[in-house]
């Protein structure tokens, strides 16, 4: 595989709208605040298996960059949005097939007591 392939992704891993799907009630802007300015890298993981391969959990990559987005003036939702690199193999290509397919559309900080981001569908 060339390393020349751009496997990039950018989504909200944390809403400020809404409540989750669960009906936890919305996150607060503020727990969020310093995340873009204090948070290294973490790593990306993906665990919705068969669907890539039948191994289990599995890092696929790594979240570089996270910015705390106020889009009610833009008419786009306010949130944080993560910018992460899938790694440059076949895990990476098919997950981000199952990600432009839509099989895997959301990202979740932390969504398992980790300090992580988890890609979920």
């Amino acid at each position: 595989m060339s390393n020349d392939i751009d496997l990039s992704i950018t989504g909200y891993c944390v809403s400020f709208d809404q409540p989750s799907e669960d009906g936890r009630p919305p996150e607060e802007r503020a727990s969020y605040e310093v995340l873009a300015d204090f948070c290294e890298e973490i790593p990306l993981w993906v665990g919705h298996f068969p669907l890539i391969t039948s191994s289990g959990f599995r890092a696929v990559g790594r979240v570089i960059n996270f910015a705390v987005i106020d889009g009610e003036h833009w008419n786009i939702p306010s949130g944080v949005l993560a910018y992460a690199e899938l790694t440059r193999d076949w895990v990476g290509v098919s997950v981000f097939a199952a990600i432009s397919s839509g099989q895997l559309w959301a990202l979740s900080l932390g969504g398992n007591g980790k300090r992580e981001v988890s890609l979920t569908d």
